[in-house]
């Protein structure tokens, strides 16, 4: 793990102020006040205007526009998500504040005061569960509380990023021959898999495959990460982690959409496309047989390819193999790789 550059170094100390004991009452006074991150920008600036102003210290204007910045959006962290090569930042309570940038994770050199830590909480909205995922703008916030984790607080927040298919393709995450086969497929109701271990990039390539495919095709998509940035009249997106999945999968059924869409990491033959987390296209293909457990081996494999037709896993954020799935005498011809790298 690295330590963050010179040039990001200094973030923490532009938002610093020579009055500390300034600093710590207007954040004791903003975390008491109920619900400051739906304030407007301007309201937040016009009630911190009002603190300094009450205040007894001099100067009053460059300190104003010094303690802003501490109290809207994430505060100190704002710099930091704001540098368009950061794309996480991981609160390890008081302790510690490292950073993401094309996949390195940085140490910041940054700690937060409990008083900022309590406010950065406030921002999520919720208060009475240990462990939930929120999301503001474009930042999927997960937060971690004591007892579950040992060390303090845990949080991650990290950026929602609008891919399309030429940024994929440019990050060579697949190619425009693999991506034409891809949507070929989906049109032709094939049944898929995106397989991958965490942060392998199946969230990115589903999201950029619902908007280019099938942008005109009634969709109900199921996830429970809230990641989806398509927004089209025609895509119907359920957040299961906020309902029970068994009622609203049958509700979702009766619906006959043309396509239902998982991203829930487990797969399901009912639905047309879908995740799964695994490191590897054979550890996939060994998971799926594995759902069928009261079956013998040679019916669960079976099973599994009348079930679906491909498998696409990813690694790094990059397609590293493709497998076909069809019915054969011998079973060991039934997995056949059509595309490695």
């Amino acid at each position: 793990m690295s330590k963050l550059s010179e040039r990001f170094k200094k973030v923490y100390e532009e938002v610093s102020t020579d009055n500390d004991e300034l600093k710590n009452n207007l954040l004791e006074k903003v975390n008491s006040v109920p619900y400051w991150n739906e304030y407007t920008p301007e309201k937040q600036r016009d009630m911190v205007k009002s603190f300094v102003e009450n205040s007894d210290i001099e100067n009053k204007e460059p300190v104003c526009e010094k303690l802003v910045p501490i109290v809207t959006g994430f505060g100190p962290l704002q710099n930091l998500l704001e540098n368009e090569k950061v794309d996480a930042v991981f609160v390890n309570d008081i302790n510690s504040v490292h950073i993401e940038i094309d996949g390195r994770v940085f140490d910041s050199e940054m700690k937060l005061s409990q008083s900022m830590l309590q406010y950065v909480l406030n921002i999520t909205g919720k208060h009475d569960e240990n462990i939930y995922t929120s999301r503001i703008d474009n930042f999927i916030i997960d937060v971690i509380k004591p007892d579950v984790c040992q060390n303090g607080v845990n949080i991650s927040i990290r950026k929602v990023k609008d891919f399309d298919i030429c940024t994929l393709i440019e990050n060579e995450m697949l190619t425009k021959e693999l991506y034409e086969f891809l949507s070929e497929q989906i049109l032709n109701k094939k049944r898929i898999l995106i397989s991958g271990d965490i942060n392998s990039g199946k969230s990115t390539l589903l999201d950029v495959l619902i908007k280019d495919c099938l942008s005109d095709r009634r969709c109900y998509l199921l996830e429970n990460s809230g990641l989806y940035s398509d927004n089209s009249e025609m895509l119907v997106k359920f957040d299961v982690s906020k309902c029970d999945y068994e009622t609203l999968l049958a509700i979702v059924l009766k619906s006959s959409p043309e396509y239902i869409i998982s991203d829930l990491n487990f797969p399901d033959e009912r639905f047309l496309i879908s995740t799964m987390r695994a490191n590897s296209l054979e550890c996939a293909f060994r998971l799926l047989v594995a759902q069928n457990g009261d079956m013998s081996e040679k019916y669960a494999k079976l099973k599994v390819l009348n079930d679906y037709d491909y498998i696409v896993h990813l690694d790094n954020h990059k397609i590293s193999a493709i497998a076909e799935l069809k019915p054969a005498k011998t079973m060991a011809l039934s997995v056949n790789v059509i595309f490695e790298r």
